[in-house]
């Protein structure tokens, strides 16, 4: 839907960045944790399937990123966007050229960068919300969930927490829901403003 709506206004970046963010965590909703694409398709190879989850990552977090710079300007700064860019860009890079056993020990750098930006992002939900923009509040609403997701997920990624499928699923959905009202609302009631980058 979001990539029809681009494809119709072109200025559009943020249903473009939405669209391709939510593709890639389709696959880390079937891809990782639990693995139930590994259960479907028995002969996966693992190797294949761990750069895809790392991809995955890295890839789901920057076009988010890029979501969310494009759906308020006004509120985000060009600067962030650009760090989280180069640092995604560059672990993206490790997952394509490097062993697995190397990129997968850097997930713990990451991880800490990423707890910045989830701040960060939250802060500028607030900042939208404060300012009146359409549709912010049900953004602030799927950022408090999506950001208690990836805190969750940081937890089980360190053993402080056991794995909650029905949590999951339910808060994963929730995000969507809310997520999509916000660009809907956004984009309908509000002409998007054209930002270079």
């Amino acid at each position: 839907f979001f990539i029809y709506r681009f494809a119709f206004k072109s200025y559009d970046f943020a249903s473009l960045f939405y669209s391709l963010f939510l593709l890639i965590y389709a696959y880390r909703l079937i891809g990782t944790d639990l693995y139930p694409l590994h259960r479907w398709i028995e002969s996966y190879p693992w190797e294949i399937a761990l750069h895809m989850e790392y991809l995955s990552l890295f890839s789901s977090v920057l076009f988010f990123g890029f979501f969310v710079y494009y759906l308020y300007p006004q509120d985000a700064s060009k600067g962030m966007m650009t760090i989280l860019f180069v640092i995604s860009i560059v672990f993206i890079a490790m997952v394509l050229v490097i062993k697995p056993y190397y990129f997968t020990h850097m997930l713990s750098i990451y991880l800490s960068i990423l707890v910045g930006y989830i701040i960060y992002g939250f802060y500028i939900y607030t900042i939208a919300v404060v300012h009146g923009r359409k549709g912010a509040i049900f953004g602030m609403i799927s950022a408090a969930v999506v950001f208690t997701v990836i805190i969750y997920q940081i937890f089980y990624f360190y053993g402080w927490l056991q794995y909650d499928f029905p949590i999951m699923f339910y808060a994963h959905l929730i995000f969507v829901i809310f997520q999509s009202i916000q660009v809907y609302i956004k984009s309908s009631f509000q002409n998007v403003k054209r930002v270079t980058y």
